[in-house]
């Protein structure tokens, strides 16, 4: 896949949006930083260094998918006294840094959705339609894998909380898997980020494309 295709595919997927915010705000991810835990700023160091992200949830979109409408949703949901600019904030974040993975051949991305994820309400109707039809677009371009496990597959095929897992060029950790919990987050180097996501892993091989639309 060319730099080409793949800077035109994330320039439709959120180019327009991630324009009008850096024209409103003049703000980049550099500067956005000092604003986020510093658990996540190792992530997102993470992400620019990996070869490979897999990513597992159970409960929402991911956040280097969701859309700006999804995210801005959410945000609300979980922050509910935050205010208007410090939500412009997160999903500012959130857009950059899909932007930024989607405008370059690596990394690559797997995402592991729990079926719930495309029926549970993040918004209205036309917020949903848009989630998912951006990513059937993401899955398009041939950056980014889907894989949809089935809410009828057995207990215990997948861990109870969402992962990311990293595969980087180089460096002391090769591999490194990021489990986030309500006041933090727990890094896990090779070889236990193997076994850390061994379990979503093992769920890949049942899966369906993600053709759910939202109901009116």
């Amino acid at each position: 896949m060319g730099s080409d295709r793949v800077r035109a595919a994330a320039d439709r997927l959120l180019g327009r949006e991630l324009r009008r915010c850096r024209e409103a705000r003049g703000l980049t991810l550099r500067q956005v930083a000092p604003g986020i835990p510093d658990f996540l700023k190792r992530l997102i160091q993470g992400e620019g260094d990996a070869e490979e992200i897999c990513v597992y949830e159970n409960l929402v979109v991911p956040g280097i998918l969701q859309t700006p409408a999804y995210a801005r949703h959410m945000v609300r949901a979980v922050l509910p006294g935050a205010d208007h600019e410090e939500v412009d904030r997160v999903v500012e974040l959130r857009a950059e840094r899909q932007l930024r993975l989607m405008n370059r051949p690596l990394p690559r991305v797997t995402a592991l959705l729990e079926e719930g994820v495309l029926h549970r309400r993040c918004g209205d109707a036309a917020v949903m339609d848009e989630q998912l039809t951006h990513l059937l677009r993401a899955r398009e371009t041939g950056k980014v894998r889907l894989r949809i496990l089935p809410m009828a597959r057995p207990y215990g095929a997948a861990p109870p909380y969402p992962i990311t897992h990293l595969r980087v060029r180089e460096g002391e950790h090769a591999e490194l898997a990021y489990v986030e919990h309500i006041n933090g987050a727990n890094y896990v180097t090779r070889p236990r980020a193997r076994t850390t996501t061994a379990a979503p892993s093992r769920t890949c091989a049942a899966r369906r494309p993600p053709t759910t639309r939202a109901s009116p």
